[in-house]
Order: C-alpha cells, then structure tokens, then sequence
C-alpha cells in the first residue's frame, strides 16, 4: 500500500497492518482529532486527502497519454523491450524507411519467405543499405535481419552481405535444435571477425517450431549460444510440412 509523510513529501511502502497506524500519524500531522462521534468522519477526511494527494503524486511522475503514446522508435535502443515484432521485405527501400516510423519495437528485415528466389541477391543489397543508414541512429528500434534457413543453401550468403551491416541480431529460421543454433553462432562469429566487430555482436532469435524434427528437439536449446535472445514459433511451415490445415497446427 502506498502511503506519504506529507510533512516531507516523500513516499514510502507500508505494510498492510500498519495502515490504520499510518493513518493516525497523517491525521495528527494534519491536526486532525480522533474522538468523540467524529472520529468515522475525520478518518473519511483524512483517506480523502490522502487520496487527493496520490493523484496529484501521480500526476507528476507519471507522463501523460500523449508521452506514452510516442514511437517506441524514440526511445533508447538498448532500453527497449520487444512487445511488438513488424516484418519487412527487405527488397523494398520504401517499406523498410516506413518501418522506422511504425512504432513497433523491433524491425525484422525479411530475407525468407516474402522474397522470391529471384530477388534474394537484391533483398541483400538493399537491407545492407538500409542497415548502414539506420544503426547509426541513436533513437530507433531494434533492427533484426531473418535470415535464409540451413536448408535452402543460402544463409552463409544473408550472413556474408549483412553482418556487416551490425543489425542487432539475426532471426534464424527454422531452427532444429541447441545445436543448429551453435552452428549459426559459429557463422556469425566467423564473419564478425572479418569485418571487425567485437565477438557476440550479434544476437541470436530462434524460430524454434516450423519442421517436424524441430519439435523433437525444443528442450535442447539450453546453453547453445550465449547470443541465443529468444526462442518463437511459426505454424505455416509447420502444417505444410504436416500436410494439414492451419487450423490444426
């Protein structure tokens, strides 16, 4: 329960026996007597003030809706937590520009499923690109690239355009297992080093649920990578691999 020492305006945590004692205190700083018939009323009059008071606190300490509502854009990158995940094509310079002004705690730079095979090598360039234009901002949102999984062949060529780059981390695709996922670190350790970043630069997100094998493999994720951030789950592919409906998975 919140309470105050209005005589110094300070707040303070009390326990919810010592309530009724922290009343009386307030009400005799405030010289109000406890006796007679009107002790009920003083009492109401003293839980009013103090109502008053917390709502005034609050009002000083607690920024109005319009703050709340800003961009999470406009806060410090490092201090932002991912609610909010938005995927972008990353062959397409005017989305990705709108990205940044979406709100949205992180961006996922989208090398996978929205880029047609024959776009891959220019989704890079162009996700590169925007990449050294954003990081450098101080105030943004997280900034994660999707990688292309093991099994299409192409992820060593996503790492070897975008790492340098610095996103935040990678999104990798696909994933089955603690030991996929050491594998992409030992990738990205590679070519941190040939571009000179510091080792663990770059964080790890796991799609952990879009192949048969992967589900057999969930709990094997423990101790796999110190950049392993997270863990989250795809159903499309899962029910294509499946053969069933979405409704299902």
């Amino acid at each position: 329960i919140l309470t105050c020492d209005w005589s110094s305006d300070v707040c303070s945590s009390d326990l919810e026996r010592d309530r009724p004692r922290g009343i009386a205190l307030r009400m005799r700083r405030r010289g109000i007597r406890q006796h007679g018939s009107s002790e009920r009323q003083n009492e109401n009059l003293a839980l009013f003030e103090l109502h008053d008071s917390l709502m005034l606190i609050r009002r000083r300490t607690i920024p109005a809706a319009s703050k709340l509502q800003e961009p999470c854009h406009a806060l410090p990158r490092r201090t932002t937590s991912m609610r909010s995940l938005l995927f972008i094509p990353g062959d397409s310079p005017k989305k990705l520009d709108k990205g940044l002004g979406s709100g949205a705690d992180a961006l996922l730079l989208d090398l996978e499923d929205s880029i047609s095979p024959q776009r891959k090598a220019d989704a890079r360039k162009t996700t590169l690109a925007f990449l050294k234009q954003a990081i450098p901002v101080k105030e943004r949102p997280r900034i994660y690239v999707r990688i292309n999984g093991f099994a299409t062949g192409l992820t060593d060529a996503d790492l070897d355009m975008i790492v340098s780059g610095r996103p935040d981390g990678i999104m990798f695709p696909k994933a089955e297992g603690g030991a996929a996922v050491t594998q992409c670190d030992a990738k990205i350790t590679a070519r941190e080093a040939m571009h000179g970043l510091p080792d663990g630069s770059l964080d790890i997100i796991a799609i952990a649920t879009e192949t048969a094998q992967a589900l057999f493999l969930a709990g094997t994720y423990g101790g796999s990578s110190k950049r392993l951030k997270g863990l989250t789950w795809g159903a499309e592919d899962l029910s294509v691999e499946l053969e069933i409906g979405r409704a299902h998975v």
